[in-house]
């Protein structure tokens, strides 16, 4: 494969992804705005959210003029989709539904950041999002997918603990399987990522640099927030379907926990052996169910 293709696995060569997901027809060039401003200052997984519709607006507003204003500015380098990226705390927010709104997501965040920009920006002709994945453009050495699988391992308590899968120090005790590093930046993450064979994590920013990465994913959702809504259909998403959680969005202790700091029954119930059963499947049907580029 070529250099510029995101699936070469040649473990050593520096690395551009052009993960080109959205599929837009082409618009008319009249009545566009100047400039558009979007602020990102939230999480990894909410930067890599807006991607595909930074790449909306380049594909229906090609004379518009895009800011990004994040915290994330390696998300955005390179992006032939944004024209500036400043670290300031200005322009568009993107309020989707959270937990602490207390509004539930009806539709992938990716769809509703489409929206509210849209909205905001008063963009009418802005094209629909035809394939919910993140993109990136930077560069980075990318692995081969043939090492051990990486597994999150460190990562911040919110929620009581209702993302965090309570049994990672088990499976990094079975062979085969490493703790992803904390240290370093976007790039030397990216590039770890691409050398894992797959990848176990809980839902949030690495699953979302997975997706962007095309590395294959086993993603413990529990019982939080439901796959439908941050989710990849290429991923393997373990959920809970119990009454109770299912995409409960309770940022409260859980009431099916014997006390406020004991990890969710949704949570608590997957086994090490499932995660492991998924990273055997993901990796062994990796081409048929990873997206091609």
């Amino acid at each position: 494969m070529a250099d510029d293709d995101p699936m070469n696995t040649s473990p050593n060569h520096t690395h551009t992804t052009h993960t080109h997901h959205c599929h837009l027809a082409p618009q008319p060039l009249r009545d566009q705005p100047s400039a558009v401003s979007i602020r990102a200052h939230s999480g990894l997984g909410d930067a890599l959210f807006l991607t595909p519709t930074l790449r909306a607006i380049g594909e229906s507003y090609p004379q518009t003029k895009v800011i990004v204003n994040t915290c994330w500015p390696e998300i955005f380098e390179r992006s032939p989709f944004v024209h500036e990226i400043t670290r300031e705390k200005r322009g568009v927010r993107l309020k989707y539904p959270d937990p602490f709104s207390g509004i539930r997501p009806t539709k992938h965040i990716i769809l509703h950041d489409w929206d509210i920009v849209k909205d905001a920006c008063g963009l009418d002709r802005l094209a629909p999002i035809a394939d919910v994945v993140p993109e990136i453009f930077f560069e980075y050495k990318r692995g081969g997918l043939d090492g051990p699988a990486g597994v999150q391992f460190e990562r911040k308590r919110k929620w009581y603990g209702k993302k965090m899968w309570p049994h990672t120090q088990e499976l990094l005790g079975r062979s085969g399987f490493v703790p992803i590093p904390v240290k370093g930046g976007i790039k030397e993450l990216a590039e770890f990522l691409t050398g894992c064979r797959a990848v176990v994590c809980d839902e949030g920013g690495i699953q979302h640099l997975c997706a962007a990465l095309r590395v294959p994913c086993v993603v413990v959702y529990g019982g939080f927030i439901r796959p439908e809504h941050t989710g990849y259909s290429f991923h393997r998403n373990i959920a809970s379907r119990q009454v109770c959680s299912d995409g409960c969005y309770n940022i409260h202790p859980c009431k099916a926990s014997l006390n406020k700091n004991d990890p969710p029954p949704c949570l608590l119930n997957i086994s090490v052996q499932t995660v492991i059963d998924a990273v055997n499947e993901i990796v062994s049907n990796e081409q048929e169910k990873l997206p091609k580029a």
